[in-house]
């Protein structure tokens, strides 16, 4: 919005009120619809009127929109563009990159980004989270925040397509269920390497391409079932051998490339004590 065609619009209409108010005669000289009061000058009509001009402080070309100054010439000191949201700091302006922990907004996107640390630091995100995309992780809103705001879901994780979950890279923890279902490409699970507890059922079902769980290697701990099924190409289950504890049932099945004696060594590693439901190995044969 023009500041100040809204000058203008406001004299016309403050000259326009009042019951017993004389005729008004607006003069403009050069015919340009500026008043010749508010003409930078009145004898040119490339000239209209004056420019907004902002403070710029710190000098990073952006100005406090809160200082706004009319003004027909150039000012010192002064910039036309607004938005700075901190003028002291000449690296905070409208998409600027944005450094974690420090004090400073410099993307000016309302808050400084939290430093995410799974030993000192776990940042929530509300509710649950579906990733429904491709390679382009077209998905649920809050993913697009998660691992610049946050390193713990606070809901379930449901994954139902994709091709890499490097995305993820900040992941500690997934308070609720983690999903990763038909439809995703992954070789792998590369991404999750510091997810550590998943609070409800771990679900990896119907992933064609998946030949290892790798990834998951600091993963101790899963609050209900570990499901494991219809992986028809998963060969390797080893990344799991560190879990320290399962609260539901585990059920390894129709894992073609397997093997149940692949599937019982699992359940060995974690040891039988540590799983408080019941075990199922079957069909993960040829």
């Amino acid at each position: 919005m023009n500041p100040f065609r809204n000058l203008v619009v406001l004299s016309l209409l403050l000259a326009a009120c009042g019951e017993e108010a004389e005729p008004s005669v607006v003069v403009d000289d050069d015919a340009d619809g500026v008043p010749a009061d508010l003409d930078c000058d009145d004898a040119d009509p490339g000239v209209t009127g004056p420019s907004a001009w902002y403070p710029d402080a710190d000098s990073d070309g952006w100005g406090d929109t809160s200082g706004l100054t009319l003004a027909c010439s150039v000012q010192s000191g002064l910039v036309t563009q607004p938005g700075d949201c901190d003028d002291a700091h000449a690296d905070a302006y409208p998409g600027g990159e944005e450094v974690a922990g420090d004090g400073v907004d410099q993307d000016c996107d309302g808050y400084d980004l939290p430093v995410l640390d799974c030993a000192t630091a776990r940042v929530v995100s509300p509710g649950d989270i579906v990733i429904n995309g491709s390679s382009g992780w077209a998905t649920d809103p809050k993913f697009e925040n998660l691992c610049r705001h946050y390193n713990v879901v606070g809901g379930d994780l449901t994954i139902y397509a994709g091709e890499s979950l490097e995305g993820l890279s900040c992941l500690c923890e997934v308070e609720g269920d983690l999903s990763l279902e038909w439809g995703t490409e992954f070789e792998s699970l590369a991404g999750l390497d510091l997810l550590s507890a998943v609070g409800g059922t771990l679900s990896i079902v119907g992933i064609d391409d998946l030949t290892t769980l790798d990834g998951l290697g600091a993963l101790w701990e899963i609050g209900a079932d570990l499901n494991l099924d219809a992986n028809n190409r998963l060969s390797d289950a080893t990344a799991l051998y560190g879990l320290g504890t399962i609260g539901g049932d585990v059920m390894i099945t129709d894992n073609l490339s397997l093997g149940d004696d692949a599937a019982q060594a699992l359940i060995d590693a974690i040891g039988e004590e540590n799983i408080s439901g019941e075990v199922t190995i079957s069909g993960n044969e040829y």
